[in-house]
């Protein structure tokens, strides 16, 4: 999937790309506002999503994304891993693998380009315009581009403005050096500054979100130690800010004036860490792949408020429920394997393993006795256990195989093993007011340090046919996942019949599935028009909910209300329906030098729901979206397009529907120019 496709599908970040693109199979999006995108691969929840490269990870999983901080234009690639399927990027088993476009060189002498972009949506006055220059020689490149865009509220199918504006402006620099014939170097710094970005999801109001990231890659061909060394080493860094008295958002959800609800909050964390790989290539194609890498994150945030209805403990005073500072460190090591068997089986295979160390401090600011029920954060935190410095082993194996069964159809298959540990904040955070059920605006989640590592075995089938005029493939896959990380209930505020804010704590269930199957094709009807289609689902199981439990130590929160009184066996919670787009795409067939492209996206009904954490269905809905390009000439690009055609007022299964309703944006035409010179 190609960068130059959120040019066409008007994409701000490389969360909004995947949900956009026809491409992505098995990827779900969970949007918060149209720059805030958060992407869930088969079933995955909020923070089980690793991203190549310098490694990224959220503030805090509900309001900033690692997808959405980097800007789609300067993607060259991505591939989504959707298993324990590859060693090199951490413990875990969903990966985003993206390459940024790299700095340029010219053989014939020093050159300098440009280009200038101007993009522009009518529901909500969004606009967004880059600059970007580039140029080089023979043994060196630069690249610098800025990006400003705007917003104010969208309109949704009915006429009803949500709160959903925004202000960002996102730079990038590049500098590339060819030390000799084998050796190069390429430098890249980001940085995003946010403001007011209004999330109708939330009952915050981003203040200002700013991002600083630095990256260097040392690159070696033929080398005394290796065929090809990669060294990459990176540090970025995250802070944020927010509060609750924004007056669209108060008049968005009234409760908030009603209840005298009141909420700062301040964030910050930071990535740094390195990666080393070594390859050797053999004989036959062969590749061997060894490697070292370390990651060390800190994350801290303070939310600091009070309400009437704060729940378990009645009309509080201001108190602070936060996610103390807190670190994880994390060295690994892997191997990866590439064999091609025969000229028709290719092999892959690998492993890593992992120690990670995860520990917070017990002074977090401004805690008081109905932060932690008068207990010291440490007991409060994990069950009387007293610890809240754990470490976890992690281990990592896969292996796959491609087979050409004839020159037009391909069988693939995979099985591996992979682990994940928790999070900071699934182990840290005290009672913030996270949305990590999507479905509420308001929840309260509790960290849990006596949390075990998820073990995930996974099996993947599938084939890929291509006969020139018909192309398509489908994949099944099977994942059993024993101590899968979910969410316990503590009941709600029992003078509401639906709970404002339900009480969650992260537990270790002892088995959940997940399976599905994920398929796509396409047929060119004649050399000016191709019918496309795509089909995904997943389905979720907690095998064994009865005996869920999270480790409360406060009186209030053991009542009858827990969730592991229900049954054995329940959906899990957040899986996003069955999902398909058809259309129909018209291509100028000599040059490419137009297309316009009409799809329908179809939504199943969500039945398959964790009824003990509240979740509620969701019908289907179908939205239909045109759009087209033109290459006016060689250095003038047009777009253009109308997205929900039909202005189909739709909530999306994550959107929320307790103290407000949130609705999808309804009609919207956009266009777009881009001139390079």
């Amino acid at each position: 999937m190609l960068g130059s496709e959120s040019k066409g599908r008007q994409t701000t970040d490389v969360g909004r790309l995947l949900g956009k693109s026809s491409a992505s199979l098995g990827i779900a999006t969970e949007k918060r506002s149209p720059i805030v995108t958060d992407v869930r691969v088969r079933g995955g929840q909020m923070s089980q999503l690793l991203a190549s490269g310098s490694y990224w990870f959220p503030v805090r999983p509900d309001l900033d994304t690692l997808l959405s901080k980097i800007d789609s234009s300067l993607i060259e690639d991505v591939l989504v891993i959707k298993g324990p399927y590859s060693s090199r990027y951490g413990p875990g088993y969903n990966f985003v693998d993206f390459d940024l476009i790299q700095t340029p060189r010219y053989e014939n002498g020093y050159e300098t380009h440009g280009s200038s972009s101007l993009n522009y949506n009518t529901n909500g006055e969004q606009w967004r315009g880059r600059q970007a220059f580039w140029g080089g020689d023979s043994d060196y490149g630069f690249r610098v581009g800025y990006v400003h865009q705007a917003g104010v509220d969208y309109e949704t199918g009915d006429g009803v403005k949500l709160p959903s504006g925004y202000k960002s402006g996102n730079l990038d620099l590049a500098l590339g050096f060819d030390l000799d014939d084998q050796r190069s170097v390429e430098f890249q710094y980001m940085r995003l500054d946010q403001s007011d970005v209004q999330l109708p999801n939330q009952i915050n109001v981003i203040d200002f979100l700013a991002t600083d990231s630095f990256e260097m890659t040392y690159t070696e061909h033929d080398g005394s130690l290796a065929d090809l060394l990669v060294f990459e080493t990176w540090y970025n860094s995250t802070r944020l800010q927010g509060n609750s008295e924004d007056p669209g958002k108060r008049a968005q959800i009234p409760l908030l004036d009603a209840s005298r609800f009141e909420n700062q909050i301040e964030g910050w964390n930071s990535s740094t860490g390195f990666n080393l790989g070594l390859t050797w290539y053999g004989d036959g194609g062969q590749t061997l792949t060894a490697g070292v890498d370390f990651r060390y994150l800190k994350a801290e945030y303070n939310e600091v408020g009070r309400a009437d209805f704060q729940f378990p403990f009645g009309m509080t005073p201001v108190s602070n429920f936060p996610l103390p500072p807190s670190y994880t460190a994390n060295p690994g090591l892997y191997l990866e394997h590439v064999n091609p068997v025969t000229n028709d089986l290719t092999i892959r295979s690998g492993g890593r393993f992992d120690w990670v160390n995860m520990n917070a401090s017990t002074d977090a600011k401004g805690l008081t006795a109905v932060t932690t029920g008068g207990e010291p954060l440490d007991l409060f935190l994990s069950g009387r256990a007293g610890s809240l410095d754990q470490s976890f082993e992690l281990g990592q194996a896969f292996i796959t195989a491609d087979y050409v069964l004839d020159p037009n159809i391909t069988l693939n298959a995979g099985a591996g093993f992979g682990m994940r540990a928790p999070t900071m904040s699934e182990m840290y955070q005290v009672g913030s007011y996270a949305t990590v059920m999507p479905q509420f605006v308001l929840t309260a989640p509790l960290g849990n340090p006596l949390l075990n590592p998820e073990k995930r075995y996974q099996i993947d089938l599938g084939a890929t046919f291509d006969y020139g005029d018909f192309r398509g493939g489908v994949n099944l896959y099977h994942a059993w996942i024993h101590d899968y990380i979910t969410l316990d209930r503590a009941g709600g505020n029992p003078s509401f019949a639906t709970p404002i804010q339900p009480a969650y704590g992260y537990t270790n269930t002892d088995l959940a599935t997940l399976a599905g199957f994920e398929t796509f094709a396409e047929q060119d009807l004649n050399q000016w028009f191709t019918a496309f289609g795509n089909l995904s689902y997943t389905e979720g199981r907690d095998h064994s909910r009865a005996k869920t439990n999270y480790p409360f130590s406060v009186n209030n929160f053991t009542g009858n209300g827990r969730s592991n009184t229900g049954g054995t066996d329940e959906p899990l919670y957040a899986i996003f329906p069955m999902e398909g787009r058809v259309g129909l795409r018209l291509t100028e067939p000599t040059n490419g030098q137009w297309a316009v492209e009409f799809s329908a996206r179809i939504v199943d009904n969500q039945d398959r729901i964790a009824t003990s954490l509240l979740e509620q269905q969701t019908p289907g809905f179908t939205t239909f979206d045109l759009r087209g390009f033109l290459q006016a000439t060689d250095n003038l690009l047009l777009v253009a397009g109308v997205e929900n055609l039909t202005d189909k007022n739709y909530q999306e299964h994550f959107d929320p529907r307790n103290l407000t309703q949130v609705f999808q944006p309804g009609r919207n035409f956009y266009f777009g120019a881009e001139l390079v010179y």
